[in-house]
């Protein structure tokens, strides 16, 4: 089983799939937000910045 689980790399995909999710949701309600403030604004940066250092981890670790 946890050869399966190393090969099919289940929680990794699992988690990257919870992150996209909650990313576009953060990137849409902050589409709709009208004045939007800096610290808003903050939130929404660290959010998508992290989904890309996520990728950015998952790719580069895809080979072990």
């Amino acid at each position: 089983m946890s050869d399966v689980l190393r090969q099919y790399r289940v929680f990794p995909r699992l988690f990257a799939i919870f992150y996209l999710v909650m990313t576009y949701d953060v990137v849409t309600w902050a589409m709709t937000v009208e004045p939007m403030s800096n610290a808003q604004a903050a939130f929404v940066a660290s959010i998508v910045t992290g989904a890309a250092a996520y990728f950015k981890f998952y790719v580069e670790t895809s080979g072990q």
